[in-house]
């Protein structure tokens, strides 16, 4: 098998698989525990504080653990309604994660204003064209379907708003400064860069008022600094702590490089990427003999593993929101798939992925004859 969608989730680094196995073994204790068995798996999960925030330049007590993206999406939104009130209008793009959308939606459903745009750039645009009223944004930093790179930086410096960055798809993919870039809630997921499933994180700037913040989950008072209640899950989040430790970006974004110009190199037939970025790990495609979902089912069977979108709309009979957001009419929207790469793919593996698409495509275009 040729697994080629890795934006979906990812094959769990063996590094990681052995950081975790001793807390899904012997030391299985509860860090809500006072007793040494306890203590130990308190510590385990400090350090995996500590490792995520690293990754993104911030302080452990700003780093909270989640179920995963997007209860760390549903918790920004939240501890944003919190702090300013339901009353205010909110920004955001119809490119969101639709975990995002929805969480959006559901807080602030008369306030909330989608847009759409062609280019990054024109984001910024849109932010700077918001009068004061406009107290909460949220953008991604990479974009799930398109695999473009939003100019967050520019974002938040440009926008006196309550920020929130959708950072799942850019860790490990792109340098993350959260003081640099000075936004004030992000939100992260293991599954994306080789860690556990079932594990996320959201980053909460210091600087926020945190009175205000009531959680999701209700629970212990000391459980992840009173915000999400529940018994963290140990292994999982020793597992994310190990995955972030791991990531290096200039190393993942040349082996991307490299892994995409094979692919590309040894295709034989029409398409349009829609992304330019050449280091994104996401090449949104279009082809234009290829119903998407055929093409996709075509591939499987093949041992070829594409998606023709986010995991969690793949079942959705209607054309991509997403891209027709993006400015896809509905047939290009129809006719794109989504190929999306690891650093644990192989150049023999993207050549020969190449090969069953020709092959793929020539049954396509006599059909369409």
């Amino acid at each position: 098998m040729i697994y080629l969608d890795n934006a979906s989730t990812t094959k769990i680094d063996p590094r990681v698989l052995e950081a975790m196995m001793p807390y899904l073994t012997e030391q299985y204790g509860n860090p809500g525990s006072i007793h040494m068995f306890g203590e130990e798996a308190r510590k385990a999960v400090d350090k995996a504080r500590e490792q995520v925030a690293k990754a993104i330049n911030a302080d452990p007590e700003e780093i909270i653990f989640t179920s995963g993206g997007s209860e760390a999406n549903n918790l920004a939104v939240k501890f944003a309604r919190d702090f300013w009130g339901p009353g205010h209008k909110v920004i955001s793009s119809l490119m969101e994660h639709d975990s995002m959308k929805k969480a959006l939606r559901n807080y602030y459903p008369k306030q909330v204003e989608f847009f759409k745009y062609m280019k990054p750039d024109d984001l910024i645009k849109e932010v700077k064209r918001q009068d004061d009223s406009a107290f909460v944004s949220s953008f991604m930093y990479v974009n799930n379907e398109l695999g473009f790179v939003n100019p967050v930086k520019e974002i938040c410096d440009g926008s006196d708003a309550m920020t929130i960055v959708d950072a799942v798809q850019a860790l490990g993919s792109e340098e993350i400064d959260v003081k640099k870039i000075g936004c004030d809630l992000m939100t992260f997921s293991s599954h994306k860069i080789h860690g556990p499933k079932g594990v996320g994180a959201l980053y909460i700037n210091k600087g926020l008022t945190r009175e205000f913040f009531c959680p999701l989950i209700f629970g212990g008072d000391h459980q992840e600094f009173g915000f999400r209640g529940g018994t963290e899950n140990v292994a999982g989040i020793v597992g994310f702590g190990k995955a972030c430790e791991l990531q290096n970006v200039d190393s993942n974004k040349t082996a991307i490089l490299s892994l995409k110009k094979a692919f590309f190199d040894a295709l034989n037939f029409d398409f349009v990427v829609h992304n330019a970025e050449e280091t994104s790990k996401i090449i949104s495609m279009f082809v234009q003999y290829a119903d998407a979902e055929t093409l996709v089912l075509m591939l499987s069977s093949k041992g070829v593993c594409v998606s023709a979108g986010s995991a969690c709309k793949s079942l959705e009979q209607k054309p991509n929101e997403v891209l027709l957001a993006a400015g896809l009419s509905e047939y290009e929207a129809r006719h794109t798939i989504r190929i999306s790469l690891s650093t644990m793919n192989t150049i023999e593996e993207m050549k020969e992925a190449a090969r069953i698409f020709n092959e793929c495509i020539e049954v396509m275009k006599m059909v369409c004859k």
